[in-house]
């Protein structure tokens, strides 16, 4: 049953301050949009958006905080609390009122999407309205949540998918755990995909962007041991961004004092300079 999703569209991230977080992006090159903040909840987001590999979907990072603690309901203040780090898998669809539904009657505890219209402003005074359904993640060893677009131009402006580092796509998501093989394959069913292995690291996705799991002896070809923390359990480690040039991207990086490494045809980013995520950017996506 597939339950009508075509892409892995964005990464729901937490920072403690979001207008800082967007500067830790915008200093390994990122254009990031200007911070938005929603005032009925209390918590504001930047973004970096991509290219989308998929019609009629996004292809973004979104860095969310609390910038309003009396405002923040329970759900969001329990989803965006603790560590920074990526926190929803945040899929989309034409439907996610039928989405829902097939979740529902499948026994996935979904509460129904809001829908939801709101005014942005820019700095230059000029108002985006940007329209949508989106679901609340789900508990979850790797949440994640659903949207249905009403307007996508907000997430297709030109000047901000142009970026100083030369990323084009959001390509995947990586995490983490001890059976790989068992966390992806809850995912093959939501994704109607069955999940592919290379080098003990297990992939799936309803379109182009790729959910990659792998547990740390494998993970470890591609990410630093003091970068993948202790074991536990499951969870979410960062993400990959295709780029056109690693040569271009390294030269920007050293310049900036950012820590990285090479390893596997990537350069890895340390945790800390992207709001505890691990980001590996590549030239070639994995297939």
């Amino acid at each position: 049953m597939s339950f009508g999703f075509t892409e892995i569209d964005h990464l729901l991230g937490s920072a403690v301050d979001p207008q800082h977080g967007g500067e830790k992006y915008a200093r390994l090159g990122f254009t990031v949009t200007p911070l938005s903040v929603i005032e009925s909840i209390g918590v504001g987001n930047r973004m970096v958006l991509l290219q989308p590999l998929t019609a009629n979907t996004a292809n973004f990072i979104e860095c969310m905080g609390i910038v309003d603690r009396a405002r923040v309901p329970p759900t969001m203040a329990e989803l965006l609390g603790g560590s920074e780090g990526m926190r929803s898998m945040v899929l989309s669809g034409p439907d996610a009122r039928t989405s829902h539904a097939h979740l529902k009657r499948d026994g996935y505890e979904f509460l129904p999407p809001l829908d939801l219209e709101r005014e942005w402003t820019l700095p230059s005074g000029e108002i985006l309205r940007p329209a949508f359904l989106v679901t609340l993640p789900a508990p979850a060893p790797l949440r994640f949540n659903f949207c249905q677009y009403r307007n996508l131009d907000p997430y297709l402006r030109t000047e901000w998918l142009a970026h100083e580092n030369g990323a084009q796509h959001l390509t995947s998501v990586l995490a983490i755990a001890d059976n790989a093989k068992a966390a992806v394959g809850s995912f093959e069913t939501v994704f109607a995909s069955p999940a592919r292995s290379r080098d003990g690291i297990f992939s799936t996705g309803p379109g182009k962007v790729q959910l990659r799991v792998g547990n740390q002896a494998a993970l470890r070809a591609l990410i630093p041991d003091e970068w993948l923390g202790e074991p536990q359990g499951v969870r979410y480690l960062g993400f990959e961004v295709k780029v056109a040039s690693l040569a271009a991207l390294r030269t920007l990086f050293v310049r900036r004092g950012i820590n990285f490494i090479e390893r596997s045809q990537a350069l890895v980013v340390a945790p800390h300079e992207a709001c505890g995520n691990v980001v590996r950017f590549i030239e070639s996506e994995v297939t």
